[in-house]
């Protein structure tokens, strides 16, 4: 996902029937807890990919009980410890076609909160938070936690349909949060849809052209042999919170919700 803020507090629009709208009936220990289940995700994949880090080689080559080997990153500088770390996560924070095979489910969950890349995360939690302070001031905790659970598994299942399918063979790995964050800001799209958000920190985009754009941008790049983002996943996890919304979350309002104005 692109870098995402909010231009403004969720439901302190100026636009009074868009505010009357979405009229926000949670407690005040409801909005605590969504805010918590937000930034849990943002914590736990903070710490996975500080484990990630880790693991591929935090000390200088050289020190002692270090070993060496090349990859496609470079000289990974690793020890007894680090390796192990590394194989703990690569089993169940990397989504893979073979974790079906061998019964890992749990990987769908893991590889979501999963990153190596440090502009991957910032860009996942920046987009993460923003669509999450939106969904967070509308509907219950239960739901928020559904939307984002349920937005991981329909991207990762998305991934593997499309890997099995295309044939792109058994040894790539996918992790990241993007179809989480991607279900998430197709679930706002639909309960917001005037709601904007800064792309780039620098462009306001209302969501009901930003998200749709990034899922026909998911679409025409599917099938590209030349890219590493999983765009499957995106579009499972799209497909998933409109899907969601259309069947449980309506009921707070949007494009499908009753009008209170």
């Amino acid at each position: 996902m692109s870098f995402l803020f909010q231009t403004r507090r969720p439901g302190l629009s100026p636009n009074p029937r868009l505010s009357q709208r979405f009229f926000s009936s949670l407690t005040s220990q409801q909005h605590r807890a969504n805010r918590a289940i937000i930034w849990s995700c943002i914590a736990g994949s903070v710490a996975v990919f500080g484990a990630w880090n880790y693991s591929m080689g935090a000390w200088g080559p050289g020190s002692a009980g270090m070993s060496s080997r090349s990859s496609p990153r470079g000289t990974v500088v690793s020890s007894w410890s680090t390796t192990r770390v590394r194989k703990y996560l690569d089993d169940n924070f990397t989504l893979k076609v073979s974790d079906f095979d061998t019964g890992r489910y749990w990987t769908l969950l893991g590889s979501a909160i999963s990153h190596i890349s440090f502009y991957h995360i910032l860009g996942n939690m920046f987009s993460l938070h923003a669509f999450g302070s939106y969904c967070s001031v509308v509907i219950p905790p239960a739901a928020l936690a559904t939307l984002l659970a349920g937005s991981a598994i329909g991207g990762g299942i998305s991934w593997l349909y499309h890997q099995k399918t295309s044939g792109s063979g058994r040894n790539v790995r996918a992790m990241g949060a993007s179809g989480m964050v991607m279900g998430l800001g197709s679930a706002a799209a639909c309960l917001m849809p005037q709601a904007r958000v800064l792309l780039f920190a620098v462009v306001p985009v209302p969501l009901w052209i930003l998200v749709p754009a990034y899922f026909v941008y998911d679409a025409y790049y599917l099938n590209a042999v030349d890219s590493r983002v999983a765009h499957a996943g995106h579009i499972g996890g799209s497909i998933f919170g409109v899907v969601y919304y259309a069947l449980v979350l309506r009921r707070f309002g949007g494009i499908l919700g009753p009008r209170r104005f």
